[in-house]
């Protein structure tokens, strides 16, 4: 992922896949900060806010999840997932 970050530093996908690294390598903490800082680049674009939901529940923040996950579903339908994870919310 670094590599195509250094060559796409603004590929919404590439910045959701380093959250998606930081998530099942446990580094929560790290994961929401990429998360928020990949929103600030677009913030309509619904992969970073189910991801941020995730990482979020993750860390016990069910609230906070709830609210990113509410967005994800909001923006075109968000990802499939997100509505799995807002109903575990």
């Amino acid at each position: 992922f670094r590599h195509g970050l250094r060559l796409d530093p603004l590929s919404m996908i590439l910045n959701t896949n380093v959250a998606h690294v930081l998530y099942f390598s446990r580094d929560y903490q790290r994961g929401v900060e990429h998360c928020r800082k990949t929103i600030v680049l677009d913030p309509t674009f619904p992969n970073a806010h189910a991801d941020l939901g995730r990482l979020l529940l993750a860390m016990g923040k069910p609230a906070e999840a709830i609210t990113e996950l509410e967005i994800a579903r909001q923006l075109d339908g968000g990802p499939m997932n997100a509505l799995g994870r807002l109903g575990y919310a």
